[in-house]
């Protein structure tokens, strides 16, 4: 069966989409600490950004301090509410990342 010129469209659509993803898009841990207040922007913490920025936390630094919440109320000034949704974002963001990576050709794909 021959594949519809919509069908074609959106193969070539999707493949796009994921490549602008693939290079906009890093993985959390590669962050660096302005990724992170961006992030944060994002989110809606862009008022708590100079607190991690003058800590200089990347994108391990934030996953590391996401291990506890506490801390990030202690060391960030978040409030409880506050932490739980940079956990929440930042679980997300980690799971959309992986995806991506699962679907994207690897180097060992380019070489096969």
């Amino acid at each position: 069966a021959k594949a519809s010129a919509s069908q074609v469209w959106s193969e070539r659509a999707a493949t796009v989409l994921l490549c602008k993803m693939a290079s906009s898009a890093k993985v959390v841990e590669e962050w660096t600490a302005d990724d992170v207040a961006s992030w944060l922007e994002t989110i809606g913490l862009g008022h708590k950004t100079s607190a991690f920025t003058e800590a200089s936390i990347d994108g391990k630094g934030l996953l590391d301090a996401c291990a506890n919440p506490s801390n990030l109320q202690e060391s960030f000034g978040l409030s409880g509410l506050q932490a739980k949704k940079v956990i929440k974002s930042i679980d997300k963001e980690v799971k959309t990342s992986n995806e991506v990576a699962a679907v994207l050709p690897t180097d060992a794909d380019a070489d096969a």
